[in-house]
């Protein structure tokens, strides 16, 4: 799929969420950036062809800058190749279930490391595997979509792929320990020829090869080392003999990153030195362009069609810049007739032209270069902040332009307990930042516990103090409160720190508390009509704690005034505060997602769940949620949330659980690192962990209604999430009638004579049954939850208290509260290992661990001491009834002090398939 930036802003959009821009830019050997042919004479614009993250991008630069995103990649795009004509692009990634696709520029509309195009017509594609058993595919990608030639690859591992110049049947390849040249042989041979290496030789046996190429008079093959060395190889009289090495040249004195052959038969090699040269034919250096000051060279390429071509080149830094090497016409001697009379004349002019005119470097466009770790948007612009490493920078996202950085050197700290008090060098790397609600305020935080406030116009420190050590370990997360008075801040070692605005302006830390001992997974402020600004915060150790805003001072600290458990079993993974909807004066919820995929509103004042619905039908787990603004001209709202993996999404207000009213998209080919969105609500960005990519997506509210509205109403999208089969969800609804009206038997007397009444409700009492009889069984408290959604829910939106509840009500929240997942057997496991070790015989061994029994049997008197310390409150009279009613069947199993585990497993759980 191909969309321009052109066509999401002129179109109306089938997605929720649609790729706008992508900022970030993959540079390497595999991954060049290249420069396409103009196919209009009529217009001057320069395109380019670079990847980024699972995305490879064409890049309009002119007067409109434009992007057109080649989507369809799962995975981080590892490499990419331009065919002969310039037409058609080639993009491959490593991952399961790889992609190798071939995109016509012209057009409307195994793992793979390398891939090129044979350099004749484009016929060919080559494609290197990733795998650690490699393989070479040849592809004739015209004709059919399967290869038509393989082979494994021997020898050490390799990296790049590419077919001579001169020969489309023969292609080399280079890795660190080695490289090697394979010939094809259509229809279907493919052959290796590892070059023969005199074992004797250190010179030879020690090279590490970084990128192949060739010279093209006389046809010779080239290899680029790590070390900066060209080695020119010598062919063998027959074509299935092995190369040689003619002779090693030292060009660089860094690693080779970029060995290309120009039209005339010069040579250009790039290194990591940051240098280029042109060269010869035979390797002899003949320009050297050593002053360029862009630093370390990730790759280049050639325009292609042209005589002098010019040189696209990228770094590190992730700058993209073009260096014309063609002299001025006016310095050209003419032309001689002979072909050979004109290379040299070409090769000559240029040289004799580079005292008078040295090629410069000219910028074509600038994308974020490192490994993100945080995006933030500036609330009341169209900037937004990255953080990457131990810098920050502010982009515009209108212009697409880096507007200012700043780089965060090491600080010098000192080793308490050394002898000699030597200094250490500590690394401030970014890890958080956060703006004000009013963006007049930036805090961005560190790796080593320090907080920084700045300046958002130019990221210079605020007036003195604007630097506090929060923390000893790193800041993850952050958050002002809604009247900018306060901030806080949550870091690894569990504890919350709380800051103050003084009246000059200035931030005071007012101390902090460790309240969890788990991983803190949301710190909130809570606007509070009474005391202006309750601050809260949840950890995945299931408690929830609330401090003293108004009375937590430098003296006094901050002060913990509410500390209480809100879940039983599962784990909050994200927070935010959901206000109330219906009424701007009512009390604020908190919406809690956690790692058995729900989502669940917490009545903060009550300390009582409100409700619990499924969480969005993603792989993994809700790492970060924000209600959206109000759209405008609408009351909808929205939710916009991320996974600790890869995918982005919304969820439609009010919560029911329906699966389509979510929408989501896969963001990222990993684990995405930080999310953010516009003030407007109109766009959100996201940054990848490992991609080095920031994205900017565009919201399509309208897109989500319609597939809200496709999914039906009343019960029916729920019946889709009980089974996938027609045939099965028609035996569960049957089920559930039969069950449904059994309730109301229940309810009237199994035993009475009197006349039964038949009604659409059955009563409280009877919600619990229902919910065992279909295959669920709550807990007690789970059962107090359910009952309290079931009769208050309604209340939230305007409507009434319920005493009776109809069958599709019962059944959506048998949908919503049923575990996702069966117990998994490892589960299980520990968990009968973990009730094995509240034996109060059990004993320690001497590495410090529990000692588990040998027979990997459970006793009666452990389990009922786990359950007795960590379930819901039993008597010891109620867990033995318990235990008696499992095992009617078996009287000598009822009776048993202890069980073998599988014995448990299948006699007192039931639990068959685990054995």
């Amino acid at each position: 799929m191909a969309t321009t930036s052109e066509d999401v802003q002129s179109q109306l959009s089938p997605n929720t969420l649609t790729l706008q821009w992508t900022f970030g830019l993959a540079s390497n050997p595999t991954c060049s950036v290249y420069q396409l042919p103009n196919v209009d004479a009529t217009t001057k614009a320069r395109k380019l062809f670079y990847a980024t993250s699972h995305t490879a991008v064409i890049r309009s630069l002119n007067d409109h800058d434009k992007q057109t995103l080649l989507q369809g990649h799962c995975h981080t795009v590892s490499s990419t190749a331009l065919s002969p004509s310039g037409r058609f692009l080639a993009t491959a990634d490593h991952g399961p279930q790889s992609l190798l696709a071939v995109w016509d520029t012209q057009a409307e509309g195994p793992s793979v490391s390398a891939v090129t195009f044979d350099t004749f017509d484009g016929r060919y594609l080559a494609t290197l595997g990733h795998d650690e058993e490699q393989t070479i595919y040849i592809w004739d990608w015209t004709t059919s979509a399967q290869p038509i030639a393989t082979i494994t690859v021997s020898g050490p591992r390799q990296n790049i792929i590419r077919f001579s110049p001169t020969d489309k049947y023969e292609i080399s390849t280079t890795g660190n320990g080695g490289c090697s040249f394979f010939r094809f042989s259509p229809p279907s041979t493919l052959t290796q020829l590892i070059p023969a290496m005199d074992s004797n030789n250190p010179n030879q046996t020690s090279l590490n090869f970084s990128i192949p190429g060739y010279a093209t008079n006389p046809p010779t093959a080239l290899s680029g080392t790590t070390h900066g060395q060209i080695v020119l190889w010598k062919s063998a009289a027959a074509t299935d003999q092995p190369k040689t090495i003619l002779k090693v040249v030292k060009i660089h004195r860094g690693c080779i990153t970029g060995l290309e052959t120009l039209p005339d038969g010069s040579i250009v090699t790039s290194g990591s030195d940051g240098c280029i040269y042109v060269h010869d034919d035979k390797m002899r250096v003949i320009w050297t362009l050593d002053k360029l000051s862009c630093g370390p060279i990730d790759c280049i390429s050639l325009i292609r069609g042209s005589e002098m071509t010019e040189v696209i080149l990228a770094t590190p830094s992730a700058y993209v810049y073009s260096l014309d090497l063609a002299p001025s016409t006016s310095r050209l001697a003419p032309q001689p007739a002979s072909r050979k009379d004109a290379k040299l004349t070409s090769v000559k002019s240029m040289v004799n032209s580079k005292s008078s005119t040295t090629p410069q470097l000219r910028e074509l466009f600038k994308g974020i270069a490192k490994k993100s770790s945080v995006v933030v948007c500036w609330p009341a612009t169209t900037n937004f902040l990255v953080g990457h490493g131990a810098g920050v920078q502010i982009w515009d996202s209108s212009s697409r332009r880096s507007i200012c950085s700043r780089t965060f050197g090491a600080i010098t700290t000192q080793l308490p307990k050394s002898p000699s008090n030597n200094e250490t060098m500590e690394k401030e790397e970014v890890t958080s930042a956060c703006f004000s609600a009013d963006g007049s305020s930036l805090a961005v935080g560190f790796s080593n516990g320090n907080l920084r406030f700045l300046q958002p116009s130019n990221l210079l420190d605020q007036p003195s103090p604007s630097t506090f050590s929060a923390s000893k370990t790193h800041i993850q997360m952050m958050t002002f409160s809604p009247d900018g008075s306060h901030f806080a801040v949550a870091d690894a070692s569990f504890a919350v720190a709380l800051f103050k605005k003084q009246v000059n302006g200035n931030w005071e830390m007012l101390g902090r508390c460790r309240a969890h001992t788990k991983d803190v997974v949301g710190v909130v402020f809570v606007s509070d009509k009474d005391s202006g600004s309750r601050l809260l915060s949840v950890g995945s150790d299931r408690f929830l704690a609330e401090y003293d805003v108004a009375q937590s001072t430098v003296s006094d600290g901050l002060r913990l005034c509410q500390f209480f458990k809100i879940e039983q079993t599962a784990r909050p993974t994200a927070v935010t505060v959901l206000p109330d909807l219906q009424d701007t004066k009512g009390p604020s919820r908190l919406l809690v997602a956690t790692d058995a995929h729900k989502l669940r509103l917490l009545d903060i004042e009550g300390h009582a769940w409100r409700r619990t619905v499924l969480g969005p039908p993603i792989p993994g787990k809700v790492a970060w949620m924000e209600l959206l603004p109000p759209v405008q001209g609408s009351s909808l709202r929205y939710i916009i949330f991320r996974s600790d993996r890869k995918y982005i999404g919304l969820i439609k207000l009010p919560l029911d659980g329906n699966p389509y009213r979510t929408a989501t998209v896969l963001a990222h080919p990993s684990a995405i690192s930080s999310c953010s969105v516009s003030v407007d609500g109109s766009r959100v960005l996201t940054c990848g962990l490992n991609d080095g990519a920031v994205h900017l997506w565009k919201i399509d509210y309208g897109a989500l209604e319609i597939r809200a509205a496709s999914g039906g109403t009343g019960v029916y999208p729920f019946l889709e999430l009980v089974d996938v089969d027609p045939a099965v969800r028609q035996a569960f609804v049957k089920e559930a009638e039969d069950f449904f009206y059994y309730c109301q038997i229940l309810e009237q007397g199994e035993d009475t004579t009197e006349k039964r009444y038949v009604s659409d409700r059955i009563s409280l009492e009877q919600v619990s049954n229902f919910m065992r009889a279909l295959g669920y069984y709550p807990s007690e408290q789970d059962c107090e939850d359910l009952i309290r959604e079931m009769q208050f829910g309604d209340l939230e939106y305007g409507g009434q208290v319920k005493e009776g509840f109809t069958l599709p009500d019962l059944i959506r929240l048998f949908v919503n509260y049923r575990p996702v997942a069966e117990v998994a057997e490892a589960t299980l496991n520990l968990a009968l290992e973990t009730a094995d070790t509240m034996h109060p015989s059990h004993h320690i061994d001497e590495d410090g661990t529990l000692a588990v029994s040998e027979d990997a049997s459970i006793r009666r008197e452990s389990l009922i001491a786990l359950l007795q310390k960590h379930g819901e409150v039993m008597t010891r009279e109620e867990l033995d009834n318990a235990l008696e009613h499992l095992t009617l069947s078996d009287a000598k199993v009822s009776r048993s002090s202890k069980w073998a585990r599988a014995e448990f497993i299948d006699k007192v759980l039931g639990m068959e398939k685990f054995l």
